[in-house]
């Protein structure tokens, strides 16, 4: 059993170098066309945290006229503590409301001199029971008396999905087309492999090598040149997923502001959380770099199935 084990392994080993070239060129275009696919999933993830936490964590805010009245900050109070689509609400006052504006319109003095304290709009900045439900309370509070507008983050929400979705197809377009290369490279190494041992194959069959004792070099071949390759593409989207987040963590250093009471983060600094959260986390990179090394795996098996079938007569 060892000798047949070290015959496959020696053969598979003869087999690569002879053809290094070849091989070299199919574990580097296995490498890229992975990446490209793992660049998809983990941006799908990453995408997929950003909306979650933005759904959860912003939800509806009813901006009420900036010469509100007791009765009617009240009133709307009381309607959103009784509607079951909103989860909890907090207030924001006048001092608050206008420190959030003053953050938000930094670049802007002419802000100073238009908004004072009390002519700032105040909010109720609420959570839903469901980030569904946005556009339902949006139309249920829109236009009621006291209520300036109600923002929501639906329209922000679907052109990040928007974008990431194009962004996706474009990707995975390109890892389709690459992946059908890698095919192509790995069938035409396995096939001069064939043709450099045809003589040694004829022999072995006649002293009665079984065809499957015969395949196997050739078929492990191409399993090592495809997963060799998934393991470099794994390397290079654990680095990509690295590199974006220290520029996204440099970036939200140097921006880095108070938060205004009443929000969930500095006005200026909510972009760069979002961002931050669209980085994917070390457990997606470990579940990516398993499908890819399962895909580049397969993918080095079917590509020398394929030639064995066509071009090994046995």
């Amino acid at each position: 059993m060892s000798i047949g084990v070290n015959r496959t392994l020696r053969d598979t080993a003869l087999n690569l170098w002879r053809n290094i070239q070849y091989a070299l060129a199919a574990v580097l275009t296995v490498g890229v066309s992975l990446t490209l696919v793992g660049s998809a999933l983990i941006a799908k993830q990453g995408v997929s945290n950003a909306t979650s936490q933005w759904s959860h964590g912003v939800g509806v805010k009813v901006w009420l006229n900036a010469d509100d009245n007791n009765s009617q900050v009240n009133a709307i109070k009381e309607q959103l503590n009784s509607t079951p689509l909103i989860k909890s609400c907090t207030y924001i006052d006048h001092e608050d409301s206008y420190k959030l504006m003053e953050s938000i319109f930094s670049n802007e003095p002419v802000i100073s001199s238009v908004f004072t304290p009390s002519t700032t709009p105040t909010i109720f900045s609420c959570v839903l029971s469901n980030p569904n439900s946005a556009q339902a309370v949006n139309k249920m509070f829109s236009g009621q008396p006291g209520v300036m507008t109600v923002q929501y983050p639906q329209q922000e929400i679907k052109t990040i999905e928007n974008i990431t979705s194009l962004f996706q197809v474009i990707l995975l377009g390109m890892a389709g087309l690459m992946l059908l290369a890698s095919l192509i490279l790995i069938f035409v190494t396995i096939r001069m492999a064939i043709f450099s041992r045809r003589r040694e194959v004829a022999v072995m069959k006649l002293v009665g090598a079984t065809n499957w004792f015969i395949r196997v070099p050739f078929m492990l071949e191409g399993l090592i040149e495809g997963t060799v390759g998934a393991l470099v593409a794994s390397g290079l989207v654990y680095a990509i997923r690295n590199l974006l987040s220290n520029l996204i963590n440099k970036a939200s250093n140097y921006n880095a502001t108070p938060v205004v009471p009443g929000s969930k983060c500095g006005s200026q600094n909510c972009g760069i959380t979002l961002l931050q959260s669209t980085v994917a986390s070390g457990h997606d990179v470990i579940i990516t770099s398993i499908v890819l090394i399962v895909i580049g795996a397969i993918v080095g098996v079917v590509g020398s199935f394929v030639a064995i079938r066509r071009f090994l007569d046995v």
